[in-house]
């Protein structure tokens, strides 16, 4: 095994680890498993931001924010995203991307 592949069996055990505990990959998002009654913040995400927002959130204790990674940003799945929307009763929607610290 070359270290492409091991990286690779690694970024794939995680996401399917995740998945099986939290989510489900459905239409290239990974969806959130929180209590849907309870939220008032949808956080839309790509990459590895997502695994920091949900240790976050686990270590603040929070259950009043959905966070949904996005595994392909183009084309955008606007009907899926409005359906997402809906499940968790219209809450607030925010972005959120990693950005390097000289980036501002």
């Amino acid at each position: 095994m070359n270290t492409r592949s091991i990286f690779s069996f690694i970024i794939t055990f995680i996401i399917l680890s995740v998945s099986a505990q939290q989510s489900d990959i459905i239409n290239n998002y990974l969806d959130d498993n929180i209590e849907k009654n309870n939220v008032t913040k949808l956080v839309l995400c790509s990459g590895k931001i997502y695994y920091e927002l949900i240790e976050k959130r686990t270590s603040l204790k929070n259950k009043n924010i959905a966070i949904v990674r996005i595994e392909q940003i183009y084309p955008l799945d606007i009907p899926y995203l409005e359906k997402i929307h809906l499940k968790y009763n219209k809450p607030d929607i925010f972005w959120v991307q990693e950005e390097p610290e000289n980036m501002g």
